[in-house]
């Protein structure tokens, strides 16, 4: 076994064990022990970095770790961070397929998603390279806005991450 598939093997029991969230602390907690892949990925010494810096690192590894969703798709990120998640006491990420997969999670996910969009296209709306990009996000937020004004014309298919009209 690779130590990649040992750290995702890790990750995955991790977040198992504390109710399907995987969270800095816990990562932390579990990495302490010398003989885990997770180990290795962490400062121990503590005159070069406390806690603080271990929590991010943590944080780090979570979220450059990816994994393929489905079959001839791209690698995306094995673990997300909810809003809901990160408003909690030592926040927290999901599993990707898991948020897909669950209605609830998958709208929060969404409209992060929107609202980093509007962010983005607030951010360099001054670079004019960008405009087909932003034409994009302006069509994908208003067909986003018809569907939640008429959701009786849409179906979406959870965990497939495809929407389709009825």
């Amino acid at each position: 076994m690779t130590l990649k598939q040992k750290i995702a093997k890790e990750l995955e029991s991790i977040k198992y064990k504390h109710g399907g969230v995987l969270r800095a602390a816990d990562v932390v907690e579990f990495a302490r022990n010398a003989e885990t892949g997770l180990h290795q990925k962490f400062e121990w010494n503590d005159k070069e970095a406390g806690e603080k810096y271990r929590l991010q690192q943590a944080r780090e590894i979570i979220r450059v770790h990816v994994t393929v969703v489905h079959e001839n798709t791209k690698p995306v990120r094995a673990y997300v961070s909810l809003p809901n998640d990160r408003k909690a006491a030592g926040g927290g990420y999901r599993g990707i397929q898991e948020v897909i997969d669950n209605k609830t999670w998958r709208v929060q996910m969404l409209e992060n998603a929107m609202s980093e969009m509007r962010a983005f296209r607030a951010k360099y709306s001054a670079l004019k390279e960008l405009v087909d990009v932003f034409q994009a996000m302006e069509a994908v937020e208003a067909k986003h806005v018809e569907r939640e004004a008429h959701p009786e014309r849409y179906r979406v298919a959870v965990g497939s991450g495809v929407s389709a009209q009825a």
